[in-house]
């Protein structure tokens, strides 16, 4: 995944040309590679490294677990990074695959959060990572996850809280399952599917005439079919 590169964090400082001004609470995420900028952090900012992050994806497995890391990268340049971590899959009738993921987001832009999300998006790109994380972790736009920290204290020691908060994943894809099962159990033909559509968009957006008699009527089916 091309991920193996260190985040150096440099003093910052201003200069008008003649003289030059050290800014002490704050630092620069600098990739160790290509030297490109991540961010602009404050002191308390702590990195966690993509090699520390391998790691914790490993250890979220409980004991006697096995943990397959299916898809792994970076974008921007190495601002935000991720780990896609797959569970075990199933299949309803007719062999339709549903597999389990929980993806492992982090950033080094100072201003993304560590997160741990389960997902049924196979993330490979920035559209489908997307789908998963937030593009900003901005008030208001932060999307649930099943843990998510800021980037302060030891990683290590965070290992047991994002285990409990994935033990809950695990309880909710089983009831998952036995949903999927029950209903994949049922015979369904094309009139109920259309009876199911068609109840669900009058609840929503109201009744439709059979036989639309006035303009209103007429526009509302057209925008129903």
């Amino acid at each position: 995944a091309k991920l193996d590169w260190q985040v150096e964090q440099w003093p910052i400082s201003a200069t008008n040309g003649e003289v030059r001004v050290a800014l002490g609470d704050n630092f620069a995420n600098i990739r160790s590679d290509t030297r490109q900028c991540l961010g602009v952090v404050g002191k308390g900012y702590k990195p966690y490294q993509n090699d520390a992050l391998a790691d914790f994806c490993a250890s979220l497995a409980q004991e006697g677990d096995q943990v397959k890391i299916e898809t792994a990268g970076s974008i921007r340049g190495g601002e935000r990074v991720w780990f896609l971590l797959r569970g075990e899959s199933f299949s309803g009738r007719g062999g339709d695959e549903l597999a389990p993921y929980i993806l492992v987001s982090n950033g080094h832009d100072g201003g993304t959060a560590l997160r741990c999300t389960p997902t049924t998006v196979r993330a490979v790109c920035s559209n489908t990572l997307h789908m998963v994380m937030p593009q900003h972790d901005g008030r208001g736009r932060i999307k649930t996850a099943g843990y998510v920290t800021r980037h302060t204290g030891s990683l290590k020691a965070k290992l047991a809280a994002a285990r409990g908060a994935l033990s809950l994943y695990d309880h909710a894809m089983d009831k998952t399952r036995a949903v999927i099962d029950t209903l994949t159990a049922k015979n369904v033909d094309s009139e109920t599917v259309k009876r199911f559509f068609l109840e669900c968009y009058a609840r929503d957006f109201g009744a439709i005439a059979d036989i639309p008699t006035t303009k209103q009527e007429r526009a509302a089916r057209d925008r129903a079919m």
